[in-house]
């Protein structure tokens, strides 16, 4: 799934265990909403001249920065901690959640 092609965010959030904790989640740059066939890549940050800079592979494919996969891992922890039958539609809101907060998302 890092090999630098388009994936979806399902993809990604249900093998988010099984990514490089040190790369970073990469988003359409004009995200109406986040579901679950939006496109996304997983690339590593430091494939770059520039560390302000998103990596070309991303910038090809209209993609921007959005998060470390550790904390793209930490949220999702963090959901199954609240509720171990969590699904998909669950995780997004908490992934969209911890994207415009910073913070992880109360699923009571």
């Amino acid at each position: 799934m890092t090999n630098d092609v388009l994936v979806t965010l399902a993809e990604v959030l249900l093998g988010a265990d099984d990514l490089p904790w040190e790369y970073a989640l990469y988003i359409p740059a004009l995200t109406p909403s986040w579901l679950k066939d939006m496109p996304v890549m997983v690339l590593d940050p430091e494939e770059t001249d520039d560390p302000d800079d998103d990596p070309d592979e991303a910038c090809k494919n209209g993609l921007k920065y959005a998060l470390t996969i550790s904390c793209l891992q930490d949220v999702v922890e963090n959901a199954r901690a609240q509720d171990c039958s969590v699904n998909l539609d669950i995780l997004i809101k908490a992934l969209k959640y911890y994207y415009d907060n910073d913070a992880f998302i109360a699923l009571n």
